[in-house]
């Protein structure tokens, strides 16, 4: 989310802008990911990969902003803001209505926001360290790309031999 990268909070309530606004543009008929598991539900389906990689990036993203917020538990925290995320979704399907997800986004914040720190002081603070890629990183790179990036041309050595 460009122009959000020092506001983790503001990552965290974008997300949940968005699916509001998604929901109202599709006259709440839900997450698009989770209809399509609940249409395909085998886990051997095409589906449940593709829908199983956009769970994986929303939560790292989860994750990346509450590691940037200093967060002491930022795996279980992501989660649980996911869970949260779906919550609304569900909520905002049953009701037509974004108000379960501006809802949702609250508790989101609120789980987000470090234990002993209030949301103002959480936004104010500087990261604490730069975000962690996920441990399957390698995974998400196409093999494609991979190998477009070994063929690439290397740099010349130095005079001292070094590349």
């Amino acid at each position: 989310m460009r122009g959000l990268a020092d506001d983790p909070l503001g990552r965290i309530r974008t997300a949940f802008e968005l699916a509001a606004s998604a929901a109202r543009r599709r006259g709440y008929r839900g997450c698009p990911y989770l209809n399509a598991a609940t249409e395909f539900p085998g886990p051997e389906s095409p589906v449940a990969a593709v829908v199983a990689e956009h769970r994986a990036r929303q939560r790292a993203a989860f994750r990346d902003a509450l590691v940037q917020l200093g967060h002491p538990d930022p795996d279980e925290t992501a989660a649980r803001i996911q869970l949260v995320y779906d919550g609304g979704l569900a909520g905002s399907k049953a009701e037509r209505s974004a108000e379960p997800i501006t809802r949702a986004a609250a508790l989101a914040v609120a789980l987000a926001v470090p234990p002993g720190t209030s949301p103002e002081q959480a936004a104010a603070r500087p990261p604490a360290r730069p975000p962690a890629l996920p441990p399957d990183v390698s995974r998400a790179v196409p093999p494609e790309v991979s190998q477009e990036v070994s063929r690439a041309p290397q740099p010349p050595p130095d005079r001292a031999g070094r590349s």
